[in-house]
């Protein structure tokens, strides 16, 4: 659905490495949340 890699997400999920803005925002409407939530700023 983002056009990522398994082991990509892996990675965004076990260190620190995060997504290009684009990317982020794929997983953003792909997961159905806010960018604040996956960032932590607000709960869902």
């Amino acid at each position: 659905m983002v056009n990522v890699s398994p082991e990509t997400i892996t990675q965004y999920c076990a260190t620190q490495k995060l997504p290009k803005s684009d990317t982020f925002a794929l997983l953003c409407k792909a997961l159905d949340v806010s960018a604040d939530y996956i960032l932590g700023l607000r709960e869902f």
